[in-house]
């Protein structure tokens, strides 16, 4: 069976470089990727074809990407269902044809996984979740900085994108990895997704690595300790219960 990596994360957690980073160690990424952006240098590995897509679904559902709300999973159900899977598998092909291991990265998809994750199983492919996790604090300062949104709004979407993301993957091919982890030490992150994703990454190929090592540079390092003051009791428990389980992978 192929096999789809699918970068479920919030907004400004580090799910680009996860994706570039997959990329690079042999994913193959969308064909129509967005382009770089000053406050995202390094790309987004982000498909526009099946962004634009995945904004239609938040539409349909009365909701937009910055929506906090659970989302009204109705939507999926009858005859409606039946043609959103349809055109989702037709953007599939579009942007990844028969590709045996691919990587989509959009994080929107926390909200409706169990959606692409059907439409991944038709298609073929054996999904593999990975859920980059970033502290919230930091996450909600940088989209204050970038969007003006306020800190609590930012910390009940971190709340919404996370918390929907680790609870459609139990019981699923996954791994949970800080994002901080990732930049600190990437050989030891990314040995720790290779084992649990039983799948040999070529992480010892010295090619590769200098790729890595290029592709991670100081410079991403400058958005930790990027914080507002701590966050709400609820943020920080399930904060603290993620963080449990990325020692249980």
């Amino acid at each position: 069976m192929r096999l789809a990596f699918v970068v479920l994360g919030m907004h400004r957690s580090g799910t680009s470089s996860v994706a570039g980073l997959l990329a690079l160690l042999g994913a193959t990424p969308p064909r129509t990727l967005m382009g770089p952006k000053p406050d995202n240098p390094k790309g987004f590995w982000e498909s526009e074809v099946l962004m634009t897509f995945d904004d239609e679904i938040l539409s349909r559902a009365g909701s937009v990407w910055d929506d906090p709300e659970p989302l009204d999973q109705r939507i999926f159900a009858g005859e409606p269902g039946t043609n959103l899977r349809q055109r989702a598998a037709e953007k599939l092909h579009e942007e990844f044809g028969e590709a045996d291991t691919i990587v989509i990265k959009d994080p929107r998809i926390c909200r409706f996984y169990p959606f692409w994750r059907q439409v991944l199983e038709s298609a073929g492919y054996q999904p593999f979740a990975v859920l980059p996790i970033r502290d919230p604090a930091e996450v909600a300062a940088s989209l204050h900085g970038r969007n003006g949104m306020p800190v609590d709004k930012g910390l009940a979407l971190w709340r919404r994108h996370v918390e929907d993301a680790e609870i459609a993957t139990r019981g699923q091919p996954r791994h949970i990895l800080l994002w901080r982890d990732l930049l600190g030490d990437w050989r030891s992150a990314l040995a720790r997704l290779e084992a649990n994703l039983g799948h040999p990454l070529d992480l010892d190929d010295p090619a590769r690595q200098r790729r890595i090592e290029d592709f991670l540079s100081p410079d991403l390092s400058q958005h930790l300790g990027q914080a507002c003051p701590s966050p709400d009791e609820e943020t920080q428990s399930l904060y603290a219960r993620i963080k449990r389980l990325t020692v249980e992978n």
